[in-house]
């Protein structure tokens, strides 16, 4: 689900809301809810700032979480070979340990954004973000007595942070040709 919100041209609001499932993990963590929420204050709409030489400057805040399941179905299972014999009957053999704790992977993004637009000509995006990933479902080596070489297992956290700058101009502009 979403909800837009737009006061006056110059405040906006979104909220979303999402639930997701998956047999990639046990029934007790199939199901996982994904909120986030975005707010955005249009300074270039205020009085205050008309007939200015700003075109556009925008304030933008947001936050949420996304997951990820992506390792194949069934992997928390213990599964079992037929492949083989003993004694000249089927016999089982493992073929899977089982990880009945997995869930959901999921990343907690906070961003903070400013637009800014001068003389139609430059425009410059601003971009500060802290991107948190916890749980990270990973293929884990196990120990050599296990008889395995690894299982998945959710471990680890992430962070990635940074601030991305994105400057763009109209160099030239005339009815036959424009270099930006």
């Amino acid at each position: 689900s979403q909800i837009n919100y737009n006061y006056k041209g110059k405040y906006f609001l979104t909220g979303s809301y999402r639930i997701d499932a998956t047999s990639a993990f046990p029934p007790e963590n199939r199901v996982a809810h994904f909120p986030s929420a975005a707010a955005s204050w249009l300074v270039s709409n205020e009085e205050f700032l008309k007939g200015s030489k700003i075109d556009m400057l925008k304030f933008r805040l947001s936050y949420g979480i996304t997951g990820m399941q992506d390792i194949g179905a069934y992997q928390y299972l213990g599964l079992f070979s037929l492949n083989t014999q003993y004694n000249s009957s089927a016999a089982a053999t493992p073929l899977q340990l089982p990880s009945p704790d997995l869930t959901w992977e999921k990343t907690h993004q906070l961003n903070f954004g400013i637009d800014l637009s001068l003389f139609k000509r430059v425009s410059v995006n601003i971009d500060l973000y802290n991107n948190v990933t916890k749980d990270l479902l990973l293929l884990v080596a196990q120990p050599l007595s296990v008889g395995f070489e690894n299982k998945w297992e959710n471990v680890g956290e992430v962070t990635n942070k940074g601030l991305e700058i994105t400057l763009s101009t109209i160099n030239i502009r005339t009815s036959d040709f424009e270099w930006s």
